[in-house]
């Protein structure tokens, strides 16, 4: 009687071997870097794109010369590469703020009474807000601040408190605030206006001389004196109210925020 032997594999050598696994991997990598940039049509592209073709062009050149397991090990690690930069918190790795009270490009400013304020106009996207989407306000500031001051906002005229810190860049100083989309929804240019409950020196946020990049142009910013608004923003050791933009900005954020 014969005896039939049975040379059994590993499920995980089968897989690590399979000549399907490189598509299903191209197809589940697409589909994780364009989840959080659907949004963003030019950076989904600008995304999708490079990577489509990086990956295409690796498997092409390693399925000639090397085995399957290895071209399949060697794609994994591309994949893990490429996605996991969508989804970090690249924020953690903010370069330090090199502003100087005397450079005219680079500066930081304060507020020195309650009744002075700065406005920052901000154009939305023209799919925000969305019903239900979470929203923040971030502010830079020159250095972490941890003095009694607080940053009051109001956005369309709403009042919704003071800034915090931002536990993912708290050591870079940067403060935010949770924005409901139904505030944003008031107006399609969004005017957010901060206060200083109490003057502080060290509490200072982080101003451009340029306004590239501002949805309003020179327009975006103005400053106010106690009596009148100004088109600009005051320059830190001259006084003078000069062209400008202070760190504020809007995110979209993929999150509950608690608020």
């Amino acid at each position: 009687m014969g005896l039939d032997v049975v040379q059994k594999t590993a499920p995980w050598r089968s897989v690590a071997n399979a000549t399907w696994l490189p598509l299903w991997l191209l197809g589940l990598s697409l589909l994780l870097i364009a989840a959080p940039l659907l949004q963003w049509p030019v950076r989904l592209v600008l995304n999708l794109l490079p990577f489509a073709v990086l990956f295409l062009a690796v498997w092409w050149a390693l399925r000639r010369v090397a085995q399957p397991r290895i071209v399949n090990l060697t794609l994994s690690v591309l994949c893990i590469v490429c996605v996991i930069p969508v989804y970090a918190e690249s924020r953690e790795f903010t370069a330090p703020v090199r502003a100087r009270l005397d450079s005219p490009v680079l500066w930081s400013m304060t507020l020195h009474h309650p009744d002075q304020a700065i406005k920052r106009y901000i154009r939305l996207p023209g799919n925000w807000p969305e019903a239900g989407a979470n929203y923040r306000l971030l502010v830079r500031l020159q250095d972490r601040y941890e003095g009694p001051a607080r940053l009051l906002v109001e956005v369309n005229g709403v009042a919704l408190g003071s800034l915090s810190p931002q536990t993912w860049d708290n050591s870079a100083g940067t403060l935010g605030l949770p924005i409901p989309s139904e505030v944003l929804a008031r107006q399609r240019i969004t005017e957010i206006i901060l206060r200083q409950d109490r003057p502080d020196r060290r509490l200072r946020i982080v101003v451009y001389r340029e306004w590239a990049g501002a949805t309003m142009g020179a327009d975006a910013a103005w400053f106010y004196d106690g009596a009148t608004w100004h088109r600009g923003v005051v320059h830190a050791l001259s006084g003078r109210i000069v062209p400008g933009l202070p760190h504020i900005w809007l995110e979209h954020v993929w999150w509950d925020q608690g608020s």
